[in-house]
């Protein structure tokens, strides 16, 4: 689902890219919250944080929601399957990471369902 990662205008990326990415001190927050986005849950990285993965982030309350599976586990979510790897490791959530990907049983069968790989 490459499109979806790719802009079509070339100005428009450009100036995304600046405004976003521009400051790499600032990249990994970005990417934090897009994780965040994709889980439903407010991240807790550093040393000794714990996140009450049971409690919704009230940020997320009027967002759709990002399940692996949709509409009677028939249709994988191929966007959260393919985003939340990259925005976790640039977010430097590596634990989290190993979590909810690496070691997810339900997150690899949908990711070798879709993707057959």
């Amino acid at each position: 689902d490459g499109y979806t990662i790719q802009w079509n205008n070339r100005l428009m990326r450009e100036a995304a890219s600046d405004r976003y990415l521009g400051n790499r001190d600032k990249a990994p927050s970005y990417h934090t919250m897009l994780s965040e986005y994709y889980l439903g849950r407010k991240l807790a990285t550093g040393p000794g944080s714990k996140s009450d993965e049971d409690a919704p982030d009230p940020r997320f309350q009027k967002v759709a929601k990002q399940p692996t599976y949709i509409v009677n586990n028939q249709l994988v979510n191929c966007r959260k399957l393919q985003e939340l790897p990259h925005h976790l490791i640039n977010a430097n959530a590596t634990d989290i990471f190993r979590k909810e990907c690496l070691f997810n049983f339900t997150y690899l069968m949908a990711k070798i369902s879709a993707f057959g790989y």
